[in-house]
């Protein structure tokens, strides 16, 4: 069997890629906060264990409003340790005379109806248990405390790089992409599955880049190509195919909250015109259209429009319909399909 080459970069296709691949390298390497500080004997912190659970769950009633309910501001330790209407919250090294360890055991915090996980509830017990301690000393200024040190650092929030490809000893990779996976399998002993089979190859790539599965003639057809380029054709060529669109532009669909009604137990109107916005999406997946344009286009399409707006003008009405899903039932754009 020849070694298939990777297909060239499409930016949209290959951020998906990349983040599926590093979820099924991270996957099984995950467990809870809880189990790993448990191993390694680490304490638990309040930046690092217990304000993400906090910020979640806790600080638009208690501390990020102009009003704190019951007085209480939970973002910082010495907040709580001040407490509010009634008292200080937290008893370090004692969780069971602590108010917040009480109200959260018993369900009474949050309000509402999603309550912290036994994870959750654990790490906050076992924080309390050890001192209730912080990594380091906390601002006097309120207003620094706005995103501590470790949200700060998150990946996402650093400027973009261009990382050193890791050097690999032995035929492990083919591409740069491949050699950064390669090389954190190896930190935690992890190797190769075994190489898949061109059937199982090309079912695989055409189910993730197109939803559906192979014909019989495109498997035929793969499975005698001997040219070396026969991967990279396979994957051009489904990347060309409306379907991939399609099948990639579901998600974004999902995360717009798009909807052909406006739901609603009583009266579950349609949106006539939605199923323009979905059409938008679709081609903007299948034309691989920058991010960048993606995302202005949906949140000020009309702010694009140069002169007055004209209902017979293709480009006007696909930046019309980009932003119309940010529109409340369309209403401010549906108008104009009627012209």
């Amino acid at each position: 069997m020849s070694h298939f080459q990777p297909h060239r970069h499409y930016p949209m296709f290959i951020c998906r890629r990349m983040l599926f691949l590093a979820l099924l390298v991270t996957l099984p390497l995950v467990t809870s906060p809880l189990v790993v500080r448990a191993a390694d004997g680490t304490p638990l912190t309040f930046e690092t264990d217990v304000r993400p659970i906090l910020k979640a769950q806790c600080f638009h009633c208690h501390g990020e409003g102009d009003e704190r309910r019951g007085g209480l501001d939970t973002r910082l330790v010495r907040l709580l340790r001040a407490g509010g209407d009634s008292g200080t919250v937290i008893v370090p090294g004692n969780p069971d005379d602590s108010l917040l360890w009480q109200r959260i055991e018993a369900d009474e915090m949050p309000k509402g109806t999603k309550k912290l996980s036994a994870d959750q509830k654990a790490i906050i017990r076992r924080w309390i248990e050890g001192g209730a301690l912080t990594a380091r000393p906390e601002p006097e200024n309120i207003a620094e405390a706005r995103f501590s040190q470790e949200e700060l650092a998150h990946w996402a929030w650093q400027p973009v790089q261009q990382p050193d490809v890791p050097q690999l000893d032995g035929n492990t990779h083919r591409t740069p992409i491949d050699a950064f996976i390669v090389a954190r399998l190896r930190e935690h002993g992890f190797g190769h599955s075994p190489e898949a089979e061109r059937h199982t190859l090309i079912r695989r790539v055409t189910f993730a880049v197109t939803g559906l599965p192979p014909s019989p003639a495109e498997v035929d057809g793969f499975l005698h190509d001997d040219s070396s380029d026969a991967y990279d054709r396979l994957v051009d060529r489904l990347l060309e195919s409306p379907q991939s669109g399609v099948r990639w532009g579901r998600h974004w669909l999902d995360v717009a909250g798009y909807a052909e009604t406006n739901g609603g137990p009583a009266d579950d109107t349609e949106r006539a015109h939605a199923w323009r916005y979905r059409d938008y999406v679709i081609h903007a997946f299948n034309a691989n259209r920058p991010v960048d344009e993606f995302l202005v286009e949906q949140l000020a399409g009309d702010e694009l429009i140069d002169g007055e707006i004209d209902s017979a003008n293709p480009r006007h009405r696909e930046l019309l319909t980009a932003t119309g899903n940010a529109v409340k039932h369309f209403q401010a754009v549906e108008f104009r399909w009627s012209c």
